[in-house]
């Protein structure tokens, strides 16, 4: 069954008969995930069978079974042929459906035309960034870098970069066994979480927040394009729910109004995503096709499902203005750049979604085997140029061992052979 929220589709919808027949199909449904969460029970019991494994040296041995299935699930994949069919039956019932939703196909001629008078007129500026960090007992330290560019050589890219550092140090007083346990106590602290799930110092998904705040701050104050092309979704968990500081949410709720709401020429595409009916509407698609399914108030409602409890339930109010303002007029879309690619997903202002389709088939065709902007890749590889993650690594090394401490801090696996 298609995530309702997501894809569109809701029970019932696209299907014809009498009550009867709707109940009848229902219990059908129901039959399906019976069996299919049976399935999967079945296979963790026996994969919970060890002694039933296949030896290693006898590894080839599963080779014939796993072409099988895989030539069987390509082909059942791929005979899923009215998937689209059910996507657009469902639009007119829909409360969830834009104005704007539908299935498009465009021309070559329509492709070639964005990219000259659009893209490669400097009109669309993508940001990306990338984060790094290496851990080690006395100190932390997390490397954030942003890149903005265009393909217009206007001026040099924007490149910024911030540096956090992580240690355990505490005010030094007169009493060293105090000093000890109060060391000792935010080490322990650093490491577990406390009632509200949050931890001590910065944790990995609040380092993704700031990198994320940034690319959209970048993408709203500092760009000067008519275009915006953001990585990812437009309002990430990470940012929507803090992490681990409200400080991020209150930013958050005022920065992306400015350009989801405002600014409104935007398109976001996400590299990947968890949600497999989406992935099953993009990959039905034919290429140089796109598809407008619903608005996004489904995602926001996610996040007020399962956060903004205890100190972040201020903001809750808030946030369901941002849903109802925003996030109603923000919809999500799919496209298919080339018959080599997957299909992809993107995110864009209801009043532009046709323009910004054109702008990330049109770039992602210029990579026919990824189908994926190629203009997010380019920033990609500025960041990563720019902000050469190995360099972190070597220089707290090298400080280490001039301490005369060149192997102590160092973790297990860095050390293997």
């Amino acid at each position: 069954m298609l995530n309702p929220a997501a894809a569109g589709l809701r029970r019932g919808q696209g299907e014809s008969g009498t009550d009867g027949d709707s109940a009848a199909a229902d219990a059908d449904f129901a039959d399906q995930v019976d069996e299919f969460d049976r399935h999967i029970r079945q296979m963790v019991d026996d994969a919970l069978s060890v002694s039933t494994w296949t030896a290693g040296e006898r590894m080839s041995d599963l080779e014939e079974r796993l072409e099988r299935e895989v030539r069987e699930a390509v082909a059942y994949e791929a005979g899923k042929s009215g998937v689209l069919e059910m996507v657009r039956q469902s639009f007119p019932d829909n409360p969830a459906a834009s104005k704007e939703s539908c299935v498009e196909t465009v021309t070559p001629e329509q492709i070639a035309a964005t990219l000259r008078s659009v893209l490669f007129n400097g009109l669309v500026e993508a940001c990306d960034g990338t984060r790094v960090s290496y851990d080690t007992l006395p100190i932390s330290v997390i490397q954030i870098g942003l890149c903005m560019t265009t393909y217009l050589d206007d001026g040099e890219p924007t490149s910024v970069g911030h540096r956090l550092y992580r240690h355990d140090m505490v005010r030094r007083h007169d009493n060293a066994e105090e000093e000890l346990m109060a060391f000792l106590h935010q080490r322990a602290r650093s490491s577990k979480p406390d009632e509200n799930g949050d931890v001590a110092g910065i944790s990995d998904m609040m380092v993704r927040a700031i990198m994320e705040h940034g690319e959209r701050y970048l993408l709203t104050e500092r760009s000067k394009k008519p275009w915006r092309m953001g990585h990812g979704l437009p309002y990430p968990y990470e940012m929507m729910t803090g992490s681990g500081s409200g400080k991020i949410i209150e930013l958050s709720l005022d920065l992306l109004p400015k350009l989801l709401g405002e600014h409104k020429k935007f398109v976001f595409i996400p590299s990947e995503t968890g949600d497999r009916a989406l992935r099953t509407i993009a990959n039905a698609l034919q290429p140089l096709q796109y598809a407008v399914l619903t608005n996004t108030k489904y995602i926001i409602d996610a996040y007020l499902r399962g956060s903004y409890r205890g100190k972040y339930s201020v903001f809750k109010p808030q946030l369901i203005e941002f849903r109802d303002e925003i996030a109603s007029k923000v919809v999500v879309g799919v496209y298919k750049a080339s018959r080599f690619s997957p299909g992809h997903i993107f995110y864009a202002h209801e009043d532009h979604v046709h323009e910004a389709a054109l702008i990330a088939m049109a770039d992602s065709a210029l990579q026919e085997h990824r189908g994926f902007p190629n203009l997010i890749d380019i920033a990609d590889r500025l960041c990563k140029s720019t902000f050469d993650p190995s360099a972190i690594a070597a220089n707290v090394n090298a400080v280490f061992a001039a301490q005369g401490e060149p192997f102590r801090y160092l973790l297990e696996r860095s050390t293997r052979a």
